[in-house]
């Protein structure tokens, strides 16, 4: 369930306008949940939602770049990321690992 269900619900029909126009312009599949993750999470993170006018929140959400949003995703993405997990640890390994006699790790051409 979204944050600030009530919000949501009646803010939908302009992330759901928002999010095709983002699909026009290439972003792939962006739900209206995700645009409002995004909304809350960064453009209203400091503000009150409830204090704001429901034309203040509209302006906002129309007022999305898709730079903005593609950002916002890939620090979360970073976020996320538990750099330290076993998993990563043996990437890690990999990566650091001296190249054998003779091999080259990179192209450099």
């Amino acid at each position: 369930m979204p944050q600030q269900p009530q919000h949501y619900t009646l803010l939908l029909p302009v992330l759901e306008a928002k999010c095709t126009e983002m699909r026009l312009l290439e972003s792939g599949r962006l739900t209206p949940e995700q645009l409002w993750a995004y909304c809350v999470q960064n453009i209203w993170r400091k503000k009150n939602i409830d204090g704001l006018a429901l034309h203040e929140k509209v302006r906002d959400i129309l007022n999305v770049r898709l730079s903005g949003y593609m950002e916002f995703r890939q620090l979360e993405g970073f976020k996320r990321d538990n750099w330290f997990s076993e998993t990563a640890a043996d990437d890690w390994k990999e990566l650091l690992k001296s190249p054998a006699k003779g091999e080259k790790r990179f192209d450099t051409h």
